[in-house]
């Protein structure tokens, strides 16, 4: 057989695939000094260093501290580095996989609702995270390819640009279920979660509104 025959080539294809959507997918912790310093983190850096004490380990938290940046700033930064090449490719085809490890709680979560109004009426919620409104909404927006669009978005600046799609896409089914709705409301509305002892979590802060209507989404 040729060396470079099409049976060898697409085993080489198949295979760096797979070796780039493995390194996409590996749990390896990517910490930066910002996100060390939230108290969720902080709380668990004095945690791990007390079971390093325990083992006898003379160790502070700075130590700790250090510790976690250089592996996961190091291993973050490997990633990267390896998988550059492969983001023009992944963002055209939409094949990305990521899956990270966290290193902590997400103090700041965003929590979807969608509402929805008819002409001159008032708007009504179809949908609240995590499980409450319709059926058919809650079991469309929390299936895991669907949640994955906006689910990492709640406490960015603003919402990636696969969201708009989604909203778009997510309308038009909402409009032909809902012959009366006119408009339709899209939040990520953020969610600050404290730990025991730091006071009361504050209101929800709607973020991120988006409004799509019928006459602009419905031939």
């Amino acid at each position: 057989m040729p060396v470079w025959s099409w049976p060898r080539v697409r085993a080489l294809l198949i295979g760096v695939v797979v070796l780039y959507q493995l390194l996409d997918t590996i749990p390896l912790p990517d910490v930066t000094r910002r996100d060390l310093r939230r108290p969720i983190a902080r709380a668990e850096i004095t945690r791990w260093t007390g079971v390093a004490q325990s083992f006898g380990l003379a160790v502070a938290e700075e130590d700790t501290t250090e510790f976690a940046l250089l592996l996961g700033g190091g291993a973050g930064r490997f990633r990267k580095m390896v998988l550059r090449p492969a983001w023009p490719f992944k963002r055209i085809t939409g094949t990305g996989q990521a899956w990270g490890l966290f290193a902590y709680p997400d103090p700041f979560a965003g929590r979807l609702v969608i509402s929805g109004r008819p002409e001159q009426g008032e708007w009504r919620e179809l949908y609240r995270a995590p499980s409450e409104g319709e059926s058919w909404l809650v079991d469309l927006v929390q299936y895991r390819r669907i949640r994955g669009i906006y689910d990492d978005n709640g406490d960015r600046p603003r919402p990636g640009g696969m969201h708009k799609a989604l909203t778009r896409w997510l309308s038009r089914e909402i409009f032909t279920r809902h012959p009366l709705l006119d408009e339709v409301e899209f939040r990520l509305d953020l969610v600050e979660v404290r730990l025991p002892g730091e006071g009361e979590e504050p209101p929800e802060a709607p973020r991120h509104a988006r409004v799509e209507r019928r006459d602009e989404r419905m031939p």
